[in-house]
């Protein structure tokens, strides 16, 4: 969990792709569920990600079954970010009791958002926390310094204008305003 623009989703698809890359025995899968907010939703995705065609007309019931026969063969990682857009958390029931080898991982703003979950849920996630924190001044400024000598010619902004976007990005406590003020 942590402020928005700080990391996260970055993080963990930067932690999947190393895995799709170095392994085929873990199945890498990650799911915005801002856009993807039901268990059928989720589901489907889960299905495209893992090439599996045959959805028509099945319900979800039976899609989670052919998913799991599926995941089972391997092991999964399972991101789920912006969790608590979730509009039914069933999904989650069904991921921590029918995969057997996996890794979870939520993403989330809100540092409490664990607390709002079902406790039969809560005792198989056995959930660990990891808090994203807000980048320092110091720490914001290193990171618009090295986007700008990645995305630019050498000496083209001024030091002074890395700065001022750096203090504005600081003050949003948002990188991504950051980067968006230097792309402008």
């Amino acid at each position: 969990f942590g402020p928005p623009g700080i990391g996260k989703t970055v993080s963990t698809k930067h932690v999947l792709n190393e895995l799709y890359q170095k392994t085929d025995d873990i199945i890498p899968i990650y799911i915005n569920c801002w856009k993807k907010d039901t268990p059928h939703k989720i589901t489907l995705e889960i299905c495209e990600k893992i090439n599996y065609k045959f959805t028509h007309n099945k319900d979800t019931s039976e899609l989670l079954r052919e998913i799991a026969k599926i995941l089972n063969k391997k092991s999964v990682v399972i991101i789920l970010d912006e969790i608590d857009k979730l509009t039914d958390k069933s999904i989650l029931y069904f991921i921590t009791e029918e995969l057997f080898k996996k890794s979870i991982f939520l993403i989330t703003n809100n540092q409490n958002y664990l607390i709002s979950l079902d406790q039969r849920i809560k005792s198989r996630l056995t959930p660990a926390t990891l808090e994203f924190k807000p980048y320092t001044q110091e720490q914001t400024l290193e990171i618009i310094k090295q986007r700008a000598e990645y995305a630019f010619v050498p000496n083209i902004l001024k030091k002074e204008i890395i700065e001022m976007i750096a203090t504005k990005a600081y003050a949003l406590k948002d990188i991504r305003s950051g980067l968006f003020l230097l792309k402008e």
